[in-house]
């Protein structure tokens, strides 16, 4: 899994970098997995706008939301001075996830979330409306995380993704979870 990418030939790179390794390997007569899987971390802006480019060289993404969110709306969460700015409920954050779920979707790959995301009771009917089928939580989050996936039907979901895909802001969103009492 290949961190804080920005561009498809930092993926290239790395192949070529894990071919030579075989090789070597293969000429010292120690065994190897020639092959192996390759996945991206979604977590810069860059790598999320070219999604599509980079499920071309791709076995598989992982998104990380927290730096994602970060750099996304330039707000450190550890600073206090920003932190209020920091949300993935930014419409700029959530069209970001929707779009590289949907490109890793069209190209096949596996598309996992990490991140305090994958366990917010407000992203879930988004994130499963968008077709995320892996979801990496805290194991103190696993069995709730796991329940409130269960209570969503596809329309359901698909309501709330329509209702807030349509808001403007943060505010205007967290007011519409609000207004339905959502935990």
């Amino acid at each position: 899994l290949l961190p804080m990418v920005t561009a498809v030939s930092e993926v290239r790179r790395v192949r070529t970098m894990l071919a030579q390794c075989a090789g070597e390997l293969e000429g010292e007569g120690v065994a190897c997995r020639p092959e192996l899987p390759l996945g991206v971390m979604i977590e810069t802006p860059a790598a999320a706008r070219t999604a599509d480019l980079l499920a071309g060289e791709s076995d598989f993404f992982s998104i990380g939301t927290n730096d994602l969110t970060q750099y996304t709306l330039a707000a450190d969460r550890n600073d206090l001075e920003v932190k209020k700015l920091y949300t993935p409920l930014h419409p700029a954050v959530l069209r970001e996830l929707r779009e590289v779920i949907r490109a890793g979707r069209q190209a096949g790959l596996p598309v996992g979330l990490c991140g305090e995301a994958a366990a917010s009771p407000e992203l879930l009917p988004l994130l499963l409306s968008w077709g995320l089928e892996e979801f990496s939580v805290s194991p103190a989050l696993l069995l709730e995380t796991r329940a409130r996936i269960a209570g969503w039907t596809a329309e359901e979901a698909g309501a709330v993704e329509r209702q807030v895909m349509a808001l403007a802001g943060p505010e205007e969103i967290r007011a519409y979870y609000d207004a339905r009492a959502y935990d």
